[in-house]
């Protein structure tokens, strides 16, 4: 007996999670990747004797130069946090890998990728190979704190440049690839503030916003974990305290260029092409195809936070929300043509959406993108997209390879099939008899469907996706 027959996709996805951040390693990172999750994980801390002996393992000279640790460290998905005192007298925060992680790597990924193959995506041309490609490089980088304190000594030297930003300093002579050492800075969460002045709200939302805009775009780097655990607020400074930097995403200067770009056409109200834009970022043509149409609304809803030039304060799961809205049950094939690097963009842009939401201050994000500009203005190559990437030039006018029928119930796969593309000239003989007799009825011409495709030389294209009862049937060219 399935033990979700009776339970909402809401509460599975809540059980999931749950358990999954008990996990450590890889399935809690994908609990915060995939399901939404903070990171706050529910598992207890190994207890302090483990952490010291790991210490004391992999950092001597550190473990030498303790004066005093917190014996209760806050666990994460990679690894534990303990604040400590040095010999010395200075605070220090101290992140340690969970010992035996980096063995298990390889497993956990086996695994993941095993569960993304059964998930929606794996019936839209899911590309496993580059989702493992992307874990690991991904996992790799997360769990080198050699390559995390190398991003956050980045971002606190852009930081400086804004008072309002702190961004704990590395202590480099006590870190290393598992071991992660930095300067102890407090703050307390946004939430936990005491009646905050609107004044501090508006600091805090605009720090925020800079912090984003200024990384971003004049730096090519995304903090893709800036959920409200991931900072905290002095609120007698009005300051902002930025942690965690295992996840940041770097993007190429041409891909920077591509997003100035796309921003600017939009303020100057004549848009580049939504997707010529897609593809200049990476997207598989064929797959965008069938969401054409859907594209420009797309486009306008991730840049609306860059474009509105009036005050914006996002809403919880708005963006979501907007594109299931959009494109309804062709989302997966908006998210399985898109670059990995993609869906981590949006998750960074999710996390910091709600924490500015968490704020309840509305910003003036064009406003605060204008202040790039002069002599701050990023140095991007500039990228023609309308020239250098025509529409004509990505989807060559050639047919496609097949044709695909797909009956689903309940996201589960009933038919898949995949025929040669002329099958498409015997539509109603490919199509099961069930249905055939049920089309009329809702208005729909097989003859009319086979005639479009035909007229169209067989271009890739989706040509039917209707819902009969609990089942739902998508024909398409790829």
């Amino acid at each position: 007996m399935n033990p979700f027959r009776k339970l909402s996709r809401s509460a599975v996805r809540q059980y999931l999670q749950s358990q999954l951040l008990q996990m450590p390693g890889l399935p809690a990172k994908a609990a915060q990747w995939f399901g939404g999750s903070d990171g706050q994980s529910p598992r207890q801390a190994l207890p302090i004797s483990i952490v010291t002996a790991e210490i004391s393992k992999r950092q001597p000279h550190l473990a030498a130069s303790l004066r005093w640790i917190d014996p209760h460290g806050q666990a994460a998905s990679l690894g534990q946090v303990h604040r400590a005192q040095l010999i010395d007298g200075q605070w220090v925060a101290i992140k340690v890998l969970y010992p035996g992680i980096e063995a298990s790597l390889e497993s956990q990924i086996k695994w993941m990728v095993r569960l993304a193959k059964r998930s929606p995506a794996a019936r839209y041309g899911f590309d496993s190979d580059g989702f493992r490609q992307f874990l690991q490089s991904a996992l790799a980088k997360e769990m080198d704190y050699a390559q995390e304190a190398s991003h956050q000594r980045a971002f606190a030297a852009w930081s400086r440049e804004y008072p309002w930003v702190v961004v704990p300093a590395v202590l480099d002579e006590y870190s290393n690839q598992s071991v992660l050492v930095q300067t102890f800075e407090p703050s307390e969460r946004f939430a936990a503030v005491p009646s905050p002045s609107d004044r501090l709200r508006w600091r805090v939302a605009e720090s925020l916003g800079v912090f984003l805009l200024s990384n971003l775009f004049l730096h090519g780097r995304l903090h893709a974990d800036l959920h409200p655990g991931n900072w905290g607020v002095r609120s007698d400074e009005g300051r902002v305290v930025v942690y965690d930097f295992g996840s940041v995403l770097e993007l190429s200067p041409e891909t920077v260029g591509v997003l100035w770009q796309w921003i600017a056409s939009h303020q100057q109200g004549n848009p580049y092409p939504a997707f010529d834009v897609f593809v200049a970022l990476g997207f598989c043509p064929k797959k965008l195809l069938p969401l054409e149409k859907a594209l420009p609304a797309l486009a306008a809803s991730i840049l609306k936070p860059f474009v509105d030039p009036r005050p914006w304060l996002p809403k919880k799961g708005e963006l979501k929300q907007e594109l299931d809205a959009m494109v309804g049950k062709d989302k997966w094939w908006f998210r399985t043509a898109g670059p990995a690097w993609f869906a981590l963009f949006l998750r960074g842009l999710s996390w910091w959406s709600q924490s500015v939401e968490a704020v309840d201050s509305p910003i003036e994000m064009v406003t605060l993108l204008g202040s790039l500009s002069g002599s701050r203005k990023p140095d991007r190559p500039r990228v023609d997209i309308p020239r250098c990437l025509a529409r004509d030039l990505l989807v060559p006018n050639q047919p496609a390879e097949c044709l695909r029928v797909q009956v689903t119930r309940n996201n589960e796969s009933l038919i898949d099939l995949e025929m040669p593309v002329r099958s498409i000239d015997r539509l109603e003989e490919v199509v099961p008899p069930s249905v055939v007799d049920l089309l009329p009825t809702m208005g729909v011409s097989l003859a009319h469907v086979r005639e479009r495709a035909q007229r169209g030389g067989y271009l890739p294209q989706r040509l039917l996706s209707v819902e009969i009862g609990e089942k739902t049937v998508t024909l398409w060219l790829e």
